[in-house]
């Protein structure tokens, strides 16, 4: 007699932050699609969350995807936004003294100075993947 294991899933929100988390949820997504027991996707209760100051390079099936405002411009171009870290006390409060923006564009600063502009943003998205993970168990 052949025995019949059900499986189930947790109610996750599962965040990946950055190149490296967005290559964790794409590995994720991957092994859901792979599996017959998930309808080849990712199940409702599951949420995959990329957060990166950076948009995406293609669309990955089942991830979702906040990509935050830079603080300053990029590369060089006027984008309308604040030129100067006092702009931002509660983010220069933690970074080196004298860090200028230029330093901090391309580097894994920018990532976090941008996490901490967007905060309020990236709060309300995580409170709408709990509440939509907790209401389709």
């Amino acid at each position: 007699m052949a025995m019949i294991f059900e499986r189930t899933v947790t109610p996750s929100l599962v965040i990946g932050l950055g190149t490296t988390g967005f290559q964790v949820l794409k590995h994720l997504s991957r092994l859901f699609e792979e599996n017959e027991t998930f309808d080849h996707g990712v199940p409702p209760m599951v949420r995959l969350i990329c957060i990166d100051n950076t948009p995406p390079s293609a669309e990955i099936p089942g991830i979702e995807y906040v990509t935050l405002e830079n603080i300053g411009g990029s590369d060089g171009e006027d984008s309308g936004q604040v030129h100067s870290l006092s702009d931002y006390p509660e983010i220069s409060a933690w970074l080196p003294e004298n860090l200028t923006l230029e330093e901090i564009r391309g580097s894994r600063l920018s990532g976090r100075a941008a996490l901490f502009k967007n905060v309020d943003r990236v709060l309300a998205e995580l409170k709408n993947g709990i509440t939509e993970i907790t209401r389709k168990r």
